[in-house]
């Protein structure tokens, strides 16, 4: 039997509290995702619980920046993941040697890649594909999902499809091989749900012996370990054997260069040499590139004298400019600063919201201190903030 190409039509949004800002920002930027009838169901994601101040800011924002009639519906999915978990860890704890965390030491993003998906399989039956897509994923053209469903529809049998790395970092077979997060997921195969099941149970399974390893990475090392794997994690394995390995596609559509060597300081993105290696390319993935993403959509779009536009920066001694200045360079800043900051904001939007919004417009320090203000503050000056932008119309 002949089984169905993956045809995205949701878009599953990730992202954590403390980078509630780099949301708005890409949404911001986003070209039109279709140009065609069909419109994707918008999922935003949040790894603990949305505030209605926060889901309704960002229905403004959405429709403010005229992309709602591109999507059917927005949902939002509250992944609750208790605080103790919602972790990150790129190096070994000192405290403890992993295996107290069930996800590994990436259990933050791990938890909430399984919950999400989950919350889409259950609630959303009509979705046949989504398409993950963090905050560090670019869109370069309008009409990008209509370019990548036009490759996706003739990879019949496919049960997940994406990118592997392509950058300057020499990795390891395992690491050169893993699909990135930022994927296709066909729900609509009929072994996805066993797929899936297996692929969180391996996960579980593996962390004891590889907590250093994220969902999107675990599936190639539990294969490339598959001989020395024992009970519960052998068997998983084998599931992947099964399902993945005839499963998985490799696409043009999506080019990962998010590597260790994009990631050094200094680095400086070539704009012009990628868009030449990857001439199908239509989504982007890598953090580095993101204050170049204006400049590759002007590029690709044929526009090679346009370059991204810069805010003048004010440089007028204001109050509100040296107190973002003060907490910029303050190294040590507590975890109260950025409730502080997100109060003050609020009385000052109250107070002189058009003045405000030009302030912000015009000064980089203070937006920087305005981002570090809504993504840290605690629930009460969050609400507080986002309650007067709300009130007095200012988007970000």
């Amino acid at each position: 039997m002949k089984l169905a190409a993956p045809q995205v039509d949701c878009i599953l949004m990730p992202l954590v509290r403390h980078d509630w800002t780099a949301l708005v920002e890409q949404l911001r930027a986003m070209p039109h995702p279709v140009e065609k009838a069909g419109h994707p169901i918008l999922v935003l994601s949040l790894d603990a619980e949305w505030l209605e101040e926060e889901k309704a800011y960002l229905l403004r924002v959405i429709d403010d920046l005229g992309i709602s009639p591109f999507f059917s519906r927005v949902e939002f999915c509250s992944c609750r993941i208790p605080s103790n978990e919602s972790v990150y860890l790129r190096h070994k704890p000192r405290q403890q040697d992993g295996s107290g965390l069930k996800y590994g030491w990436k259990s933050g993003p791990n938890i909430q890649f399984f919950r999400s998906v989950s919350f889409v399989a259950e609630l959303l039956p009509q979705v046949r594909s989504l398409l993950l897509m963090e905050t560090d994923l670019i869109p370069l053209e309008a009409g990008w999902l209509d370019r990548l469903n036009s490759e996706l529809a003739g990879l019949d049998g496919c049960l997940i499809a994406g990118a592997r790395y392509q950058g300057r970092t020499v990795q390891s077979k395992r690491l050169k091989d893993h699909i990135n997060g930022n994927a296709v997921l066909n729900l609509s195969h009929p072994d996805f749900r066993e797929f899936f099941a297996a692929w969180e149970a391996l996960l579980i399974e593996c962390m004891p012996l590889a907590p250093e390893n994220p969902y999107d990475v675990i599936i190639e090392w539990a294969l490339s370990k598959k001989r020395t794997l024992s009970g519960q994690a052998r068997e998983w394995a084998s599931v992947m054997e099964r399902l993945y390995l005839p499963g998985k596609r490799y696409l043009n559509s999506i080019v990962n260069l998010g590597g260790p060597h994009e990631a050094l300081s200094g680095y400086r993105f070539p704009v012009a040499d990628t868009l030449e290696r990857f001439p199908e390319m239509v989504l982007l993935h890598c953090r580095a590139a993101l204050p170049y993403a204006g400049q590759l959509r002007a590029r690709k779009a044929g526009d090679d004298a346009c370059a991204e536009d810069e805010f003048r920066e004010d440089e007028e001694d204001s109050r509100m400019t040296l107190i973002a200045q003060a907490v910029l360079a303050n190294t040590n800043r507590g975890p109260g600063t950025a409730s502080s900051l997100a109060k003050m904001y609020a009385r000052k939007i109250h107070a002189e919201a058009a003045l405000f919004e030009r302030q912000l417009q015009q000064n980089r320090a203070l937006r920087q201190a305005f981002a570090l203000a809504l993504n840290g503050a605690d629930v009460d000056a969050r609400k507080q903030l986002l309650g007067a932008m709300l009130q007095h119309d200012l988007i970000l």
